[in-house]
């Protein structure tokens, strides 16, 4: 009789279709994971652009609300609240975006946020929100 040690067949391909089921299984929660987190950096991303929109708002009041100014939208694009230090760079992601502030009536505005992120992925992600009303 011979006395071989080693594997068959059967057990080799038993183990192959085992790590085959633990790749199907983790190769999308690995990739949703990520994705959640590309998500939280762009939320992220999008709340200091909001900050920073609020903060330009108070700072530049006179501008803004400036009856001279010739026109009734005044934006501001993210590039700009960066070169006035009001956000840093993100060096993980690709942003752009613009505050839109409208005057609709005499002293009643609203501003609108628009930033567009890459953010490592390739893909593209986008938010966009209204502020209805502000007084002066």
């Amino acid at each position: 009789m011979d006395n071989k040690k080693g594997f068959t067949l059967i057990e080799m391909i038993v183990v192959i279709v085992l790590i085959g089921v633990v790749l199907v299984i983790a190769i999308p929660n690995v990739i949703k994971l990520s994705r959640g987190q590309e998500q939280e950096k762009f939320n992220a991303q999008v709340k200091l652009f909001k900050e920073a929109a609020d903060v330009y708002k108070i700072r530049n009041k006179g501008i803004l609300f400036d009856e001279t100014s010739g026109g009734t939208v005044y934006s501001v694009s993210y590039n700009q609240m960066i070169s006035e230090g009001l956000l840093k760079n993100c060096e993980e992601c690709t942003c752009t975006g613009k505050v839109d502030y409208e005057r609709v009536k005499d002293n009643d505005y609203r501003y609108g946020y628009n930033i567009q992120c890459d953010i490592g992925s390739g893909e593209s992600i986008q938010h966009f929100e209204k502020v209805v009303a502000i007084s002066r």
